[in-house]
């Protein structure tokens, strides 16, 4: 039987921690504004609806009739896939699926350690 190695690819990810409700909701669909379905004055009841428990995400397997039927609890991740795609994924696949990887300067492209790397050694006057 062929064997296969997952290809090294970079996701973005958010654990759902129960009460990280605007963190996992940009995340999933960007800030919300005053003109999103979740408008200021529907806020606090989204958050009540959310706060410790169980996220409802779509993804690409829902079918037209859009019944999310991937469901993140509480100390799930939350994953944004090669293709734009959600999904929760449990802590421990997480954990043996992914290491964290050092954030990319948005200007340089370049990660903070490189940038540091990069630097000429200090002279003694500016050592001092």
């Amino acid at each position: 039987m062929p064997r296969f190695r997952k290809k090294p690819v970079v996701i973005d990810a958010v654990l759902w921690g129960g009460s990280n409700v605007l963190e996992v909701y940009s995340f999933m669909h960007g800030a919300p504004t005053i003109s999103s379905n979740i408008a200021s004055d529907k806020w606090d009841d989204f958050v009540r609806m959310h706060e410790g428990n169980e996220w409802h995400i779509k993804t690409l397997e829902d079918g037209s009739n859009e019944e999310a039927k991937h469901v993140a609890s509480v100390g799930d991740w939350i994953i944004r896939g090669v293709e734009g795609e959600l999904y929760p994924c449990k802590p421990s696949i997480f954990a043996a699926t992914y290491d964290p990887i050092e954030t990319l300067s948005p200007t340089t492209n370049t990660t903070l350690d490189e940038q540091e790397r990069a630097k000429p050694p200090a002279t003694k006057e500016q050592a001092s």
